[in-house]
């Protein structure tokens, strides 16, 4: 009888995670990551910012804002993503105590993140969205989510100085989008120094 063997692939249906670089630009997929999207009641941020500094260590993020930090728990970031909800993203298991406080669900299946930077990222970006993403408008540790091409995503500043942006967008649209981007580099940025993508 034959032996199967199964094999990890990364989001991208890839043997290996995506890498692409351009002249003033590269990204790469973010791996090992659980992703949580979560929302609270109304009346319900005390308790949230409560439970977050408490368990994670950290404040909760304000408006257009995400927080991280490291704690027993393990290295977590919340972003806001809209009136009352929040993507949270970890390297381990959901953190006990925050349950109560939120309505969070798995979604680590449905989402890919890529971290983009370089001095031209934002030359890139600005092709897919309509977000001013200008430091004095978008600066380190802001967040926001908006359509990329028409496909829904979360962006976060990591630093506004060197271009640097994590983005998660859906599984069922992973393809796409990294078309996009590509093209949008290629546009911007010339050729491909990665070998294509």
């Amino acid at each position: 009888m034959p032996e199967f063997m199964l094999k990890a692939k990364a989001g991208l249906n890839r043997d290996n995670p995506f890498y692409g670089k351009w002249q003033g630009f590269e990204c790469h997929e973010i791996m090992g990551q659980q992703v949580w999207w979560g929302g609270i009641s109304s009346d319900g941020a005390g308790a949230f910012a409560k439970a977050v500094k408490k368990h994670l260590g950290f404040e909760a993020p304000g408006p257009r804002t995400f927080a991280e930090g490291q704690s027993a728990a393990g290295k977590f970031r919340i972003v806001t993503a809209g009136e009352r909800q929040f993507f949270m993203m970890g390297e381990k298991d959901f953190p006990a105590g925050l349950e109560s406080a939120a309505h969070f669900t798995d979604q680590s299946d449905g989402w890919i993140g890529i971290t983009v930077e370089g001095p031209r990222s934002r030359e890139v970006l600005e092709k897919l969205t309509t977000i001013d993403l200008h430091p004095s408008v978008f600066p380190t540790g802001s967040a926001a989510r908006a359509p990329f091409e028409h496909m829904l995503a979360v962006i976060a500043c990591e630093n506004a100085e060197t271009g640097r942006f994590a983005i998660h967008f859906q599984r069922s649209s992973a393809r796409s989008f990294i078309d996009h981007l590509c093209h949008a580099a290629a546009s911007a940025c010339g050729p491909s120094l990665s070998g294509g993508h």
